[in-house]
């Protein structure tokens, strides 16, 4: 049997095939929030409830794979860093306290939006769900190892912006 150096292995998306959308929270921090009102150049409005959205199946890769751009379609793509939470076990009407007893793990995506199909749209499903703009994992950590997620403290340890962000045009 040869084996394949470890460096020579491509990275795949932990799910690589959604059961069903991927369930999303938008606006979900107040720097956002911020960040948008001054590109918009719009008075700061915070949210009163959750803003919620769906990314379609079809947008999940793996990470590092390219993003498909096509200039005919879009000519403002933006991306933000979040965390994936990986449910385990469903359910329906799920009380607070017991919400975490649904979780699997946690990972790592990329949410890749068309901003100006996004705001064409008056919705955001158009613009969130273009082929390939779910970059996703390539690990899922058990929800055991890292503890209770209200405990943890993120930081950027650096920022590298690729110019190409690895995407291709098609």
């Amino acid at each position: 049997m040869d084996l394949l150096p470890t460096a020579a292995a491509p990275l795949l998306a932990p799910i690589p095939t959604l059961p069903r959308n991927a369930f999303c929270v938008g606006r979900n921090y107040v720097d956002h929030v911020k960040e948008g009102a001054a590109v918009r150049n719009t008075d700061l409005k915070l949210p009163r409830r959750h803003s919620f959205f769906t990314k379609a199946t079809h947008t999940v890769i793996g990470p590092g794979a390219d993003v498909r751009l096509d200039d005919k379609v879009t000519r403002r793509m933006d991306y933000e860093v979040e965390l994936a939470l990986v449910i385990g076990r469903g359910g329906r009407d799920i009380p607070a306290e017991a919400a975490f007893d649904h979780i699997f793990g946690y990972s790592i995506a990329n949410d890749v939006t068309a901003r100006d199909l996004q705001k064409r749209h008056d919705q955001w499903f158009k613009g969130k769900s273009l082929d390939t703009t779910l970059p996703f994992g390539p690990w899922i950590i058990d929800r055991e190892e890292l503890g209770d997620p209200r405990r943890w403290s993120c930081r950027w340890r650096s920022m590298v912006r690729s110019a190409s962000v690895h995407a291709s045009p098609r």
